[in-house]
């Protein structure tokens, strides 16, 4: 089994004077209704554009702006990420192979071994281990 990550982007800011800007078609990050708008938006095309693209035998995830796909062996991947990026312009999406049977996915890991499928807890390569204790006061 092919395991793969879309990552779907969805706005652009411009910043002029310190001030930051939509870029007048997309969505502004950090207003309350930008997720939910961008969820519904995301949802839509699943529903009318994505399903007639993705094969029938394979799984498709999200949450929020992060998709997974599951896809059978020997899947042409570029052909469908090709045709998924035509759908919309300003929805663009790539692509992330599994490596050793792994994929990192949100903050987890997901590992392929004999036909079932195990999580744990992703750390970027970067992580430390440095932790701030509880009662320390952050002001």
């Amino acid at each position: 089994m092919n395991t793969v990550i879309f990552v779907i982007g969805f706005s652009i800011h411009l910043e002029l004077d310190s001030s930051i800007f939509p870029d007048g078609n997309r969505l502004p990050r950090g207003t309350p209704l930008s997720a939910t708008a961008a969820c519904l938006f995301i949802k839509t095309l699943e529903q009318e554009d994505y399903i007639k693209i993705i094969p029938n035998n394979s799984n498709w995830y999200r949450y929020i702006d992060d998709c997974l796909f599951v896809l059978p062996k020997g899947t042409n991947i570029s052909n469908i990420l090709s045709q998924l990026n035509q759908v919309h312009p300003w929805i663009q999406l790539t692509v992330e192979h599994e490596v050793n049977g792994s994929l990192p996915f949100l903050d987890t890991v997901i590992i392929g071994e004999n036909r079932t499928v195990k999580f744990r807890v992703y750390r970027k390569p970067s992580h430390r281990d440095n932790y701030i204790h509880y009662f320390n006061a952050h002001d």
